[in-house]
């Protein structure tokens, strides 16, 4: 019974099978060329629902309601394309009137979709957009991993701007805001920085952008135990 919760990127999988608000079981793994990488998760037998959240850089945003899905799949390679085949994917959030094409590797999609043929793929993009709490004035949103980053930045509860970055140097994602925030005309003192996810793993982030922005706040990396996506 239960529902599992797995995030997926390039560089790992990280799964919370959890039951009545209580973790049964969860478990990291670094990508490995061995296919059998599905068999970490749990048995299809105990489980109610799948989510699979996928924290890619391939993606395109588009204004909810968009038709044409051959120009949506297409513009992904626009943003940041793959060398091996993909698999592209549609969420859409009509909360916020937008929607994102997304792809993942195709041989992984497979293999997760044969394991889990009722599992539901979800963009990371848009269930962190779903998860925060939005304030007035201007705002960063910036969910850390180990080597990926990506935030939402926007102002008076509107999006103006979300982004992902692949990186195995802190410093670079620190640069990548800093830049981001300069594009869109927003001032470092009169933003609010609130940062979510695997904080351990980027502490000297975090430590860089308290010296340049005043208003930061971290957020509990796993509310009840739960990672904060896991909703």
């Amino acid at each position: 019974m239960g529902k599992l919760f797995i995030l997926y990127s390039h560089h790992g999988f990280f799964y919370q099978h959890i039951h009545n608000r209580r973790i049964l079981s969860e478990k990291s793994l670094e990508n490995s060329i061995d296919k059998n990488w599905v068999d970490i998760f749990p048995s299809t037998l105990t489980l109610q629902e799948v989510e699979i959240i996928c924290s890619v850089p391939q993606f395109s945003i588009f204004p909810y309601g968009y038709e044409d899905d051959v120009i949506g799949a297409e513009s992904i390679a626009w943003n940041a394309s793959h060398e091996l085949p993909q698999e592209a994917m549609l969420s859409m959030h009509p909360k916020f009137a937008l929607q994102w094409y997304f792809s993942i590797i195709k041989e992984d999609y497979n293999l997760l979709k044969n394991k889990f043929p009722n599992a539901t793929f979800e963009f990371s993009g848009g269930k962190f957009l779903q998860s925060i709490s939005i304030g007035k004035g201007k705002e960063c949103h910036i969910h850390l991993e180990e080597n990926t980053c990506e935030f939402l930045m926007l102002s008076h509860k509107k999006l103006v701007l979300y982004n992902f970055l692949e990186a195995s140097e802190e410093i670079d994602f620190l640069y990548f805001i800093m830049f981001s925030l300069k594009k869109v005309h927003f001032e470092i003192s009169r933003t609010r920085f609130s940062i979510y996810g695997n904080t351990k793993l980027n502490i000297t982030f975090i430590e860089e952008l308290k010296r340049f922005g005043a208003k930061v706040s971290i957020k509990p990396e796993h509310a009840n135990g739960r990672h904060f996506l896991f909703n």
